[in-house]
């Protein structure tokens, strides 16, 4: 089964500002992360999975500044910088929030739900990270380190 992903309907920030669902983007399209400069633009390299066809459980994270979605093994950063699992967050967690107009803050979770739809996308990112939804993840699910991810896929960079 594959893992670490989001479903299609998630939306991430091109460089030029504009907000696009995840199932719309392009290997070579530009769009918006978080380091610790503050926001940057990452190119999508490719896709570690892009499956429209195919069903996938979520777990439906609520917080202070929205919503977003995805499957319990992705990595996602608290706002302390530390990445965990979608799965173990807990209500009151805090989260690094992006907005549109780039400040970051915490943001504290609210509620979570599981649920499952059909289609799921994970994303790969020369920087190995992206904001999802205004929310900082890692590309990567299923590894202990997200350094270890970058570095096993360091060939597509």
């Amino acid at each position: 089964m594959d893992s670490g992903c989001f479903p299609g309907n998630a939306l991430v920030t091109l460089q030029n500002g504009e907000q696009t669902a995840l199932r719309s983007l392009a290997a070579g399209d530009t769009i918006l992360t978080w380091q610790r400069e503050g926001v940057r633009p990452t190119k999508l390299i490719s896709w570690l999975h892009f499956k429209p066809n195919s069903t996938m459980y979520f777990l439906e994270v609520q917080h202070q500044e929205g919503i977003f979605s995805a499957t319990p093994d992705h990595l996602v950063y608290l706002y302390s910088g530390k990445a965990i699992y979608t799965g173990q967050l807990s209500v009151g967690a805090k989260l690094r929030y992006v907005s549109q107009n780039g400040s970051n803050s915490a943001t504290q979770v609210l509620a979570i739900r599981g649920y499952s739809s059909e289609g799921y996308y994970a994303p790969l990112t020369k920087d190995g990270t992206a904001l999802i939804d205004g929310v900082y993840f890692s590309n990567f699910g299923v590894v202990s380190k997200p350094i270890f991810g970058y570095i096993a896929t360091f060939w597509a960079r």
